[in-house]
C-alpha cells in the first residue's frame, strides 16, 4: 500500500491510512492472515449476523423489516444497557454462565449413583487413573466392515427396486429404522444453532460424532 501511494503521489491517502488504519487497535479489522487457508473472523459477517440475530429474536420479534430509526432506538435504549449490566454481573461474579445450571443439575444426579467397581474397570480417584482392559479393534477394520455391509445392502435394495418388489420393501422397512434415525440425528446435530451444553443432549449417534 505504501508503494502504491508513493508511486501515484497519494500523500493525503497515505496520511489517512497511517493515521486511521495502521494502528494496533484496528489492525485486526483488516490485516491479512499469514495462512492462505484461514480468514480472520473480523473480516467475515459472522459477528454482524450473530449480533443481528440477538436483536431480532429478543427485541424485534414482531417486526419483519423494522425501520432504521427503530432499530437504532432499540440498540441504544435497550440492547446496550442490557449488555453493560450483564458485563458488570460477570465481572463481579453475580452472574453464572448459562451452562452452569444444567451442569450442576447433572452433577448432583450422578453424584447420588453408586459406582460399581469391577475387576475389568479400574478407577482410582486418588491416583487419577481410569483404565479398561479391552482388546482394541483397529479403526480401519470396523469401518471396512460397516462400509461393505452398507454397500451390499444398497445393491440389494437397488436390485429389488428395479424389480418393483414393494412387498419386500415393506417387510424390511423396519430393519433400517436404526440407520434412518442415525441419519436424522446427525443431520439435526450438524444443523444445530448452538453447541450442546452437556452430554445429556447427545445420544449414541452424536456423542462421538465429529
Amino acid at each position: 500500500m505504501y508503494l502504491l501511494c508513493y508511486k501515484h503521489n497519494l500523500i493525503h491517502l497515505w496520511g489517512y491510512l497511517w493515521t486511521h488504519w495502521y494502528q494496533n487497535d484496528v489492525w485486526l479489522l483488516w490485516a491479512r492472515s499469514a495462512s492462505p487457508d484461514e480468514i480472520c473472523i473480523f473480516k467475515t459477517t459472522m459477528l454482524t449476523e450473530s449480533h443481528w440475530k440477538v436483536i431480532k429474536r429478543d427485541y424485534l420479534p414482531k417486526f419483519f423489516c423494522p425501520r432504521l430509526d427503530l432499530v437504532t432506538y432499540i440498540m441504544i435504549n435497550r440492547l446496550i444497557p442490557h449488555n453493560e449490566m450483564m458485563l458488570k454481573k460477570y465481572l463481579t461474579g453475580r452472574q453464572d454462565p448459562s451452562w452452569r445450571k444444567d451442569f450442576k443439575h447433572n452433577w448432583k444426579q450422578l453424584s447420588k449413583k453408586e459406582s460399581l467397581q469391577t475387576s475389568d474397570y479400574l478407577t482410582d480417584s486418588e491416583r487419577w487413573i481410569c483404565s479398561y482392559n479391552v482388546q482394541e479393534i483397529p479403526s480401519t477394520e470396523i469401518f471396512v466392515e460397516i462400509e461393505n455391509t452398507l454397500k451390499r445392502a444398497l445393491q440389494i435394495v437397488q436390485g429389488q427396486h428395479a424389480l418393483s418388489n414393494i412387498q419386500w420393501a415393506k417387510s424390511i422397512n423396519k430393519n433400517i429404522e436404526g440407520v434412518r434415525k442415525m441419519v436424522c440425528d446427525i443431520d439435526k446435530y450438524e444443523n444445530r444453532i448452538t453447541n450442546p451444553k452437556t452430554w445429556k443432549e447427545h445420544n449414541k449417534n452424536t456423542i462421538f460424532y465429529e
